[in-house]
């Protein structure tokens, strides 16, 4: 049986209306940037049919596949991440089912498939048979995930990874692809426009100055365009840390075993501070946009996620964050040695009520740790929070961000 030949070409991107390669590099160029780290991307075709394109970040730990249809759409896409040194590990697969040949590609109407993979063997299967007007289902499974590693490949060693990823047969009988690359005399590097989007690395949510918040008179932008204007930070009560480990939860969430964020504070008592912004309407009272916790004397100059043991942002796509829920409308600051003990005064209903401008500050006797709770933001949802380090790169601040409002480009 004849070995298929599959041609490769490489370039910067995919040209979605050209429905063809953009920007064309030499197979030198493409090595070369490989083995720098820099971003490039890999057409692999049958004859002048595109099967897959490859869109490799050796310096950014990542590597996205497209695969397509026989109207040259695309049709699925695989994000995968170096989570292991040489391993890659699927962050997720998505599909779209077209219905029709000369359906749009990534039309709402078209059937989709979404699946979210965690390496410890979760996966959400998220479905929509007739597209965004349709039903949708989720579910939740759990599965071995050791058989969805990869090896990230080497220059030039493509078949096996897509292979692999199509669902193509890998039986010893199946002759594997022979790879056909251009010659680099016959290929022109046409430098793709000015101000041409190419593809990056899935980026997870960064903070947008999260500092500018607790500054009196700051104007910044509600999600929803509203206009937003800080007011001077309100004191929400002092956080005391016996040992510096604190928790950020929904008091009603909070348990003996939640996980303490990785940084330590300086143990001891430390003030928290609440910003509030106000909507610049009539009749609307501020709202709760974040807390913050200060210690140290120094100045943040950079901000990071505050993370937990074991959460690792490269399994993050993007916009995504880590973070905690909030179901009832509070968010809180707790000493991770009082979380017992503030599970148990929550579920008692021995919180005095809290208001936007009324914060709660409960001390346990016993550890010496305290529950500091407060609204949150608009309400239920998902928040990050975020470290702030100073110059020197040392940890100074926490912030518990509640996503109201965006103060980037003020």
């Amino acid at each position: 049986m004849t070995a298929p030949i599959m041609n490769v070409r490489y370039g910067e991107d995919w040209d979605a209306d050209a429905r063809d390669l953009l920007g064309p590099l030499r197979t030198a160029t493409a090595r070369a940037r490989h083995e720098a780290g820099s971003r490039y991307a890999v057409l692999l075709s049958n004859g002048d049919a595109p099967q897959a394109l490859l869109q490799v970040g050796v310096a950014d730990r990542y590597l996205g596949v497209w695969l397509f249809d026989g109207q040259r759409r695309r049709a699925a896409r695989i994000e995968l991440r170096e989570m292991l040194e040489g391993r890659l590990f699927p962050l997720a697969l998505e599909h779209w089912g077209y219905q029709a040949e000369d359906q749009a590609e990534f039309d709402p109407g078209a059937a989709l498939h979404r699946e979210r993979y965690d390496h410890r063997g979760r996966v959400t299967v998220h479905r929509e048979p007739r597209g965004a007007d349709g039903p949708a289902s989720e579910t939740v499974n759990v599965i071995d995930a050791d058989p969805l590693w990869r090896d990230f490949p080497e220059f030039g060693d493509w078949v096996p990874l897509l292979t692999s990823l199509s669902g193509a047969s890998t039986s010893t009988s199946t002759p594997r692809p022979t790879l056909r690359e251009a010659e680099d005399s016959e290929v022109v590097e046409t430098p793709v426009p000015a101000g041409t989007r190419l593809w990056e690395p899935p980026r997870p949510l960064l903070p947008e100055r999260p500092d500018r918040l607790f500054v009196e008179g700051c104007r910044s932008v509600f999600r929803d365009g509203r206009p937003a204007l800080s007011r001077d930070p309100l004191a929400a009560g002092t956080l005391v840390l016996p040992t510096g480990r604190v928790v950020t939860a929904d008091p009603h969430s909070v348990e003996a075993d939640t996980d303490p964020l990785v940084v330590r504070l300086p143990k001891g008592r430390h003030p928290v501070e609440l910003a509030l912004v106000d909507t610049e309407r009539p009749g609307e009272g501020p709202l709760v946009a974040a807390a913050r916790v200060r210690w140290g004397g120094g100045v943040p100059t950079s901000w990071e996620p505050a993370l937990r043991a074991g959460q690792d942002p490269l399994e993050l796509r993007a916009g995504e964050f880590f973070g905690f829920g909030v179901d009832s409308g509070l968010a809180c600051l707790c000493a991770a040695e009082a979380t017992g003990w503030a599970a148990r005064v929550v579920s008692e209903d021995a919180v005095p009520p809290v208001d936007v401008e009324k914060p709660v500050e409960l001390v346990d006797s016993s550890s010496g740790g305290s529950l500091v709770v407060f609204r949150a933001g608009e309400g239920d949802g998902s928040y990050p929070t975020w470290l702030g380090r100073d110059a020197e790169g040392a940890p100074c601040a926490l912030v518990v961000d509640f996503l109201l409002v965006s103060t980037e480009d003020e």
